[in-house]
C-alpha cells in the first residue's frame, strides 16, 4: 500500500453560517475533550477554561462564542464536565447581562460553520487549529498548553509555532494578548507558511479534485490488472 497526498476534502464543502453577523471582533473558544488517556489528554476545559472565558469576556467591544467538541457536552469525568457546565452558565451570565454584545454557544452543529464568522481562534492541540489554518489563515490563533511544557508543544505540535500559546502561567495575560492580536497580527506569515507545510497550496476544492484523480487512476489500475488477468 500507499499514502496518497490528496488535502482534506471535508473543507471543500459550502456551510451555511451558523453564527449571526456582529460589528463586534468575534473570538471562538473551541476546546477539545480530554481523550481516552493521559498522553492524548489535550482538553484545556478544566485546567484553564474559566480563565480563557474570563479573559475573552474581558476585551473590549468583542464578542465570545464557546464551542465544546460534542463529547465535552456528555463527559463522564466529573472535573470536565463541571468546567464545561460552569463555562456555560459564565457565558449565559455574559449574555444576559449585556444582550447587544451576542456572546453565544453553540453546543451541537459543524464547528466549520461558525468559524466564518470569527476573528480569532483559541483552541487545544486537535483538527480544529488545522482546519481554522486552511480556512481562515489571515485570522489569529491561540494554542492552550494543558502540559505547560511550551518547548515540548513547538516541537511536537508545528502548528503551535505560528499561534500564541496559552497555558496556568501566561493566562492572565491572555485578554491584553488577545487586544494586542486583533490590532496587529504578528504569526500571519509564519501561519502561511504553516499553512503550506501541512496542505502544499492547495485552494478550497483541490482537494476534493485530488481525491477524485486518485479514485480514479486506483479504478483505471484495478481495471488494467483484472484485464491482464482474464487475458493470462
Amino acid at each position: 500500500g500507499r499514502l496518497v497526498r490528496i488535502g482534506r476534502p471535508q473543507l471543500d464543502l459550502r456551510r451555511t453560517p451558523l453564527l449571526a453577523p456582529s460589528s463586534r471582533r468575534t473570538v471562538l473558544y473551541a476546546p477539545t475533550w480530554e481523550g481516552d488517556a493521559e498522553y492524548n489528554d489535550y482538553t484545556s476545559v478544566d485546567t484553564l477554561g474559566e480563565a480563557i472565558v474570563r479573559a475573552i469576556l474581558a476585551v473590549p467591544d468583542v464578542r465570545l462564542v464557546y464551542k465544546p467538541h460534542p463529547k465535552l457536552t456528555t463527559s463522564l469525568t466529573p472535573g470536565v464536565f463541571d468546567a464545561h457546565r460552569d463555562i456555560v452558565r459564565l457565558v449565559a451570565e455574559a449574555a444576559r447581562r449585556d444582550p447587544a454584545a451576542g456572546h453565544a454557544q453553540v453546543l451541537r452543529g459543524d464547528i466549520l460553520a461558525v468559524m466564518p464568522g470569527c476573528d480569532a481562534l483559541v483552541t487545544d492541540v486537535s483538527s480544529v487549529g488545522l482546519d481554522w489554518l486552511y480556512l481562515h489563515t489571515a485570522k489569529p490563533i491561540f494554542l492552550t498548553d494543558r502540559h505547560g511544557d511550551p518547548e515540548r508543544l513547538r516541537q511536537e505540535v508545528p502548528i503551535s509555532r505560528c499561534a500564541d500559546i496559552i497555558d496556568e502561567a501566561g493566562v492572565a495575560d491572555l485578554t491584553t494578548l488577545l487586544r494586542d492580536r486583533l490590532a496587529h497580527d504578528e504569526h500571519q506569515l509564519a501561519r502561511v507558511a504553516m499553512r503550506h507545510h501541512y496542505f502544499d497550496d492547495l485552494h478550497v476544492g483541490d482537494s476534493t479534485a485530488r481525491f477524485l484523480a486518485a479514485v480514479s487512476e486506483l479504478v483505471a489500475l484495478r481495471d488494467q490488472l483484472l484485464g491482464e488477468a482474464e487475458e493470462a
